[in-house]
């Protein structure tokens, strides 16, 4: 337990997490057509839902990433074993657990609205079943991968707004896919370096360049 604790500190901190899943569940609600008695609970439910979702996907991405963090970042608490795979499995099975069962406090037509986004979420960690063709191709990869956030606003507009107009369904969910895309472009946006000290080319500033990289970053902050 406490090599996963240990993980978690480095490749997961929870603080930051945390109150991106209540801001991105506060925007959401907030544009929604809640009712006020049900408002904390639609906040909770939606945090804790995209928060294990970020979960399980940072276990996924460890096993999609072993080869590249390998070669590239060995001290990481996967390549320099620190936790087993077994270990990993066990925390990605715990966060889609409590994923799920904060997706059933939303109601019973939750769980078959949510559907798409977990179904989406297995072909991401397929990387689409092109992964090298798809590693090739930054952009693409990007693009592929900021889908589920477009699918997140989805469901969520589904579950709490009954009567949403084709406009209004738009901009809401537009404001919720820039917002957590923002936020994958802060967090991969500087430079990172292999152990020779060579740019690896995984980050936005490194493959667009910080003034386009930092350009599309405020034009999505605009939006959200």
């Amino acid at each position: 337990m406490g090599k996963i604790l240990v993980y978690i500190q480095e490749r997961f901190p929870v603080i930051p997490v945390l109150l991106f899943a209540f801001g991105y569940a506060a925007l959401a609600t907030g544009i929604s057509e809640t009712q006020p008695t049900k408002l904390l609970q639609i906040i909770v439910a939606f945090a804790g839902i995209f928060f294990f979702f970020l979960l399980r996907q940072r276990v996924v991405d460890e096993f999609k990433d072993s080869s590249h963090d390998l070669k590239n970042f060995p001290d990481r608490p996967v390549p320099r074993g620190l936790i087993s795979k077994r270990q990993l499995v066990s925390l990605g099975a715990v966060a889609l657990l409590l994923e799920w069962s904060f997706v059933y406090l939303l109601g019973n037509n939750s769980l078959l609205a949510y559907l798409p986004v977990f179904l989406y979420s297995l072909f991401m960690a397929k990387e689409f079943f092109v992964p090298d063709w798809l590693n090739q191709h930054f952009n693409l990869y990007l693009l592929s991968h900021e889908v589920i956030f477009i699918l997140f606003g989805l469901f969520f507009m589904l579950v709490t707004n009954e009567n949403l107009k084709t406009n209004s369904l738009f901009l809401a969910l537009g404001a919720l896919t820039a917002a957590p895309a923002s936020v994958e472009i802060i967090r991969k946006f500087s430079p990172r370096f292999d152990k020779k000290g060579k740019a690896v080319q995984d980050t936005y500033s490194t493959v667009w360049g910080r003034n386009v990289a930092l350009t599309v970053l405020i034009l999505l902050s605009l939006n959200a």
